[in-house]
């Protein structure tokens, strides 16, 4: 009994450090009517490393420790909230905090169109707009799913490969390829959000998960309903002084170091088996 408590604190614990305190903050919401969260079990190395193989490419380190620590997210919450006052019906809000196990990380297929087209690529950051696109122009995609969103659309890992690189090359694949986090919309358009999957994570949490919220870093904007809900549980993400790029957030920086801590059955102790092994330490 004592054993199941103490894994059970420890996959809390590490579910509030990986979430940045977002679990614990809906958990003390009183308007929160459904909260739900699939506890995974990390990814061992070969299990990475067959993905890897298979797939002719290394994920990026974050990522890499990010699936070390937990095969994917998957959380879900529902909150019940009075709209203007109570003056009319309530309001039903939604998010998902989701990324998908690592078997289903897959290549988008994309036939021989292995280039972004200029008319479909978007940035909401000037700034970024310059380099991605020289980038792009120059060098040929390779994309993956991260996550699959029905209304926003699919959060894709995308590697720029050079077009002279042999991607069956043992070597090539430990050359280092650059790689960031786009959004492939529902009308098949391209969105830069983040330069790696840390600053992506990040930006998902501190919006909440909220339904649509990656259409706020796209020229599409944020839809009525979703500003509606934005208003009523974080109105400080419509300030117009509040960061759009996740470089510029000041705050919840996520230390990829956590990603591997993970609560798998290999991976924990018993506050028991801690001390014995602090003793013998102290004892040397």
């Amino acid at each position: 009994m004592s054993n199941s408590v103490t894994n059970q604190s420890e996959k809390d614990f590490f579910l509030d450090i990986l979430t940045l305190g977002l679990v614990t903050k809906l958990k003390n919401t009183k308007t929160i009517v459904s909260l739900n969260i699939e506890n995974r079990i990390p990814c061992n190395r070969l299990t990475i490393s067959a993905w890897e193989q298979n797939n002719s490419i290394t994920l990026p380190q974050d990522l890499k420790e990010f699936y070390a620590s937990t095969d994917g997210f998957f959380l879900t919450w529902k909150s019940q909230t009075e709209d203007y006052k109570g003056e009319r019906d309530s309001l039903v809000a939604s998010g998902e905090v989701k990324i998908n196990s690592l078997t289903y990380v897959r290549k988008l297929r994309f036939g021989n169109q292995r280039k972004f087209d200029d008319h479909h690529l978007h940035y909401h950051n000037p700034r970024k707009q310059k380099k991605e696109r020289e980038q792009l122009r120059a060098n040929q995609m390779m994309a993956f799913a991260l996550s699959q969103h029905n209304d926003a659309g699919t959060i894709c890992l995308v590697y720029h490969l050079n077009d002279q690189t042999d991607h069956n090359s043992a070597a090539n694949r430990k050359a280092p390829i650059t790689s960031s986090i786009w959004l492939l919309d529902t009308g098949n358009s391209w969105h830069f959000l983040a330069d790696d999957f840390s600053s992506y994570f990040r930006m998902m949490l501190i919006h909440l998960g909220l339904k649509q919220w990656q259409l706020k870093f796209t020229d599409i904007g944020l839809t009525t309903s979703t500003k509606r809900i934005m208003t009523l549980l974080a109105p400080h993400l419509l300030l117009e002084d509040f960061p759009n790029n996740s470089n510029d957030v000041p705050k919840n920086i996520i230390n990829t170091s956590l990603f591997k801590m993970g609560y798998g059955p290999s991976r924990t102790k018993s506050a028991k088996e801690k001390n014995e092994t602090q003793t013998k330490k102290n004892s040397t």
